[in-house]
């Protein structure tokens, strides 16, 4: 689980892959697959609190 920087939420981080980059134009290709309990679908881990690919890729599987 890691905390969503904007709100604080914490989501269930389930799996992780590449894609389009984020949309305020950062370049950032990888996105996560989360839930918050109420739903889920995929968010891109710019905008998450997760130390990025050198901190998760060991730890989440890619989809």
């Amino acid at each position: 689980m890691c905390p969503s920087p904007d709100n604080g939420q914490w989501l269930e981080v389930n799996c992780w892959t590449t894609g389009d980059p984020d949309a305020d134009g950062n370049g950032y290709r990888y996105w996560m697959r989360v839930d918050n309990g109420i739903g889920d679908g995929y968010v891109n881990d710019w905008y998450l609190d997760t130390g990025g690919p050198g901190t998760w890729k060991s730890q989440i599987p890619q989809c």
